[in-house]
């Protein structure tokens, strides 16, 4: 359930009217300084790392055809880039799973280890997640999965040459398929680094292609000066995704998003134990053991959404109770509402992301366990202990749903389950509200950082 609004529908319709070069600035313009990164003839300019497979240069094009039993090897750029308008052409005989990525360092320099960084995704399969933002080789996981922006889903031609753009500029990168807008992220953590061509190592399953899939390139170029007349304007129906701590992007506030401050509200006094913590991490709430967070969303239809950023310490068990009258509830055992569950349990979290099954974190605590329900595999997108996560819930026509990570994770109907609701709520979802329904975090123990608490009404 994407919950648009009618100014994002009307912005999307606009958009299907635009020829593809329309969305993708002046690409065209004749004072643009393009710079070549492949010469046609050979591989200068670039060095291998990771594994190794069949790459090689024919009739103008670089190839790369997938060998058994090796990992992801990587074409890397001798230069570095910081900002940048970079344009490419590629196309993918078989199902061979691929990626550009960019601002990206060799894991170990010197070894063939791989490289880590931002990745705009090549994906020929049956999820059709071309364009999306990937962080390669970090413990981040997806920062930008196209089913946020499911006009980029299906964009990609099989068997054809495909056209990407990535436009990094500052803390604002965008990406484009054949023309079509599809990522759209604000993030400082890398400022710059090299260039990289994937070709990803392949498995017995051909998840991400078999021996002999290729992925070929051409008419690789890239613009580093003058970047502000190239760029694509700003196109307000991509929904723009942000991993800047407490901050709100445009399209954000388009959509009725609004900045939680995590501090003491008055109505709980021990919440006195939690910290403010700025340097490094910028800006966040550490909440201890015992700790309870309350928000009051007052005199509005009972829809809405709550997002937040969280990092727990091992061995951490927090909740999230919504649809509840009152937070000093949540205190007791005989909990009447629906609880988010976050844990920061090792077992639970013990092979990052690439986690098979159910799963605690994001469950309906006692009810349901999370499962990916967003994508055609049985992968948990869960960052490990220590590392920052995203968290949301969303109400709306009765139907509740977790995510995690952009990935949704539970999807139920509330009047199936009406042993979580308070008699007094039990009549009302959905309806209008003379009262209050809260919004509870509490830490059972351990620890737990947070920051970007937003919320909308819809």
């Amino acid at each position: 359930m994407v919950f648009p609004t009618k100014r994002h529908a009307a912005a999307l319709s606009l958009l299907a009217t635009l020829p593809l070069n329309a969305c993708t600035g002046n690409q065209a313009s004749g004072d643009a300084q393009w710079r070549s990164l492949f010469n046609g003839n050979d591989l200068s300019g670039w060095t291998r790392t990771g594994g190794h497979h069949n790459i090689r240069v024919e009739n103008g094009i670089i190839i790369g055809t997938a060998v058994p039993k090796q990992d992801s090897e990587f074409l890397l750029s001798e230069q570095r880039f910081g900002d940048f308008i970079l344009e490419a052409e590629f196309r993918i005989d078989g199902v061979l799973n691929s990626g550009i990525i960019f601002r990206s360092e060799e894991d170990t320099p010197g070894s063939d280890s791989g490289v880590k960084g931002y990745q705009m995704e090549i994906d020929p399969g049956a999820r059709g997640w071309s364009g999306g933002l990937y962080a390669e080789g970090l413990p981040w996981g997806w920062l930008y999965p196209p089913n946020i922006n499911r006009a980029c889903i299906g964009q990609y031609r099989k068997n054809d040459w495909n056209h990407y753009r990535i436009e990094a500029i500052g803390s604002e990168i965008s990406t484009f398929v054949n023309g079509v807008p599809c990522a759209r992220i604000t993030d400082d953590r890398i400022v710059d680094g090299h260039i990289a061509l994937q070709v990803h190592g392949v498995e017995a399953s051909g998840a991400r292609g078999f021996p002999g899939d290729s992925v070929s390139w051409r008419s690789l170029r890239v613009l580093t000066d003058n970047l502000a007349k190239s760029r694509t304007p700003a196109i307000y129906s991509t929904p723009h995704i942000t991993y800047r701590p407490n901050h709100l992007t445009e399209w954000e506030r388009s959509q009725g998003w609004r900045m939680i401050e995590a501090v003491r509200t008055g109505s709980l006094g021990d919440f006195a134990t939690a910290d403010r913590t700025g340097g490094e991490e910028k800006h966040y709430t550490k909440l201890h053991a015992g700790d309870l967070w309350s928000l009051s969303l007052t005199d509005q239809k009972q829809n809405f959404s709550v997002k937040w950023v969280f990092r727990v310490a091992e061995g951490t068990e927090a909740s999230i109770a919504y649809l509840t009258n009152s937070c000093e509830l949540a205190r007791g055992e005989k909990v009447i509402a629906p609880r988010y569950r976050i844990t920061g349990r090792s077992d639970d979290l013990d092979s990052f992301f690439y986690t098979d099954g159910g799963r605690e974190v994001g469950s309906l605590r006692g009810a349901i366990l999370a499962t990916n329900l967003s994508e055609p595999y049985p992968i948990m997108r869960i960052n490990p202990v220590g590392e920052w996560n995203t968290a949301e819930i969303r109400v709306e026509d009765k139907v509740a749903q977790h995510w995690l990570n952009n990935i949704k994770v539970v999807e139920y109907k509330l009047i199936d389950r009406p042993e979580l609701l308070s008699p007094a709520l039990n009549g009302q979802i959905g309806e209008a509200s003379s009262g209050s329904s809260m919004i509870c975090l509490r830490v059972d123990t351990g620890s737990l950082d947070l920051h970007s608490i937003k919320v909308r009404s819809h």
